[in-house]
């Protein structure tokens, strides 16, 4: 379970994904993507999970996997309330409220190692 979260986590931090839309139970990419996938293949009807007692009709569902972007959602508050920092913190609040990086020019170099959240961050640059 902590590993998952871990990962979901992470993976809001360096993605495009806002808060609201991380919150939304009805937006599908909310979910760390090999968890979905995971519950869903492993999960199935006869499968050796059934067969360990876990019934499909339970774990194989949104709602079972749901619980880790609900929980990341908690977690990103709680960070924020108190403080916690490190780099892809920073950067992913900086990319959600679209801080202006004071300059009139900007130059990316290594552009080919940011991810999708400091793409965004860049990219939203051109608005000042």
């Amino acid at each position: 379970v902590i590993s998952y979260l871990i990962k979901t986590f992470n993976n809001f931090a360096k993605k495009k994904l806002r808060l609201e839309q991380l919150a939304d139970p009805n937006y599908e990419k909310r979910h760390y993507y090999p968890i979905s996938k995971r519950f869903d293949g492993e999960f199935k009807e006869g499968g050796t999970t059934a067969a360990l007692g876990f019934p499909p009709n339970i774990y194989n569902t949104v709602k079972s996997y749901s619980f880790y972007a609900d929980t990341c959602v908690k977690i990103w508050k709680h960070v924020v309330k108190h403080g916690y920092r490190t780099f892809d913190i920073d950067i992913k609040m900086a990319q959600l409220k679209r801080l202006r990086i004071p300059c009139s020019v900007l130059l990316v170099d290594e552009c080919q190692d940011l991810d999708e959240c400091q793409v965004d961050w860049i990219e939203s640059q051109k608005h000042y």
